[in-house]
């Protein structure tokens, strides 16, 4: 998976005029990443918004934070009987001031699995978001 800066300017898909986009949790098992813990409620909202990623990507992501021989693709419980697959997909959270946070589907992987802590307005902006999917991204030439 390509590896950004938390809060960076994101510049991974072409822009479609969405205003000020950041980066969070595109992780890369080479680099450090802040760790601790997270709100519970965040975790489930965050589950919700995963399992309906937008801004699909041609084939699947590995998680290069596991060791070798991780699961592939990987799956994420939702709740006691429903998993879904990670790491085709983003999630797009709007904040305050109108920042957008994309992130990949991945980031709920590296929150319950490896310890992330996303920056505080993303969990901020995770726990306030309405339910449902998450933010819908406007393909380009949709409103012509």
């Amino acid at each position: 998976m390509t590896y950004f800066e938390d809060e960076t300017p994101y510049s991974f898909a072409p822009s479609q005029g969405e205003g000020v986009v950041l980066n969070v949790g595109w992780l890369d098992g080479s680099r450090t990443y802040v760790q601790g813990a997270v709100p519970s409620d965040f975790v489930g909202r965050l589950r919700d918004l995963c399992a309906s990623g937008t801004t699909r990507t041609r084939g699947w992501h590995r998680c290069n934070v596991c060791p070798d021989g991780a699961p592939y693709p990987t799956a994420v419980e939702r709740a006691d009987t429903e998993r879904y697959l990670v790491g085709d997909a983003e999630i797009r959270v709007v904040g305050q001031a109108s920042v957008i946070y994309a992130a990949p589907t991945m980031v709920i992987h590296y929150v319950q699995d490896h310890g992330y802590r996303p920056p505080d307005d993303f969990i901020v902006a995770v726990l306030d978001a309405p339910p449902g999917l998450s933010e819908p991204i406007v393909e380009p030439g949709a409103n012509s």
